[in-house]
């Protein structure tokens, strides 16, 4: 039997006046969703800031999301990044902390990138993702 995915909200990343992302802004926003039904938030995802995130900055937000209650369950990661093995990485991190769902977009520097090139890219990184692969979801921007 296949489990319903549900809805998971792809969150805006607020910022401050600093420029940081504003952690309980976001924290909230999150648990305002799930409070309303929700399965679960995507973080770094479609709303057009996940690709200007970092490695260390997202493990942070991740990290805080768990340390305000949420459960990692709850949180789809999205990962757009150019390289494979950066995608493995973040992705892997994300999973092995219990992560619901890998978000995985194509890379987003190279333009008119065959179909057979996308394969390639998505396979090198299932291949360097292992066994650790698991529930990720292609997306595909046309």
């Amino acid at each position: 039997m296949t489990e319903k995915f549900g809805l998971s909200v792809a969150l805006a990343t607020p910022f401050d006046a600093k420029g940081e992302i504003a952690v309980n802004v976001m924290i909230a926003q999150a648990k305002q969703c799930l409070a309303s039904g929700c399965e679960s938030v995507t973080l770094f995802g479609t709303t057009g800031e996940g690709s200007s995130i970092g490695t260390q900055e997202r493990e942070h937000i991740f990290t805080a999301f768990l340390n305000a209650g949420i459960a990692p369950e709850k949180i789809v990661m999205g990962v757009l990044v150019d390289a494979a093995e950066d995608a493995a990485a973040q992705a892997g991190n994300a999973l092995s902390r219990g992560a619901r769902n890998i978000l995985l977009a194509p890379p987003s520097y190279f333009k008119n990138v065959s179909d057979d090139g996308l394969f390639k890219w998505f396979s090198a990184v299932f291949a360097i993702l292992g066994d650790k692969a698991r529930d990720v979801i292609v997306y595909n921007i046309p």
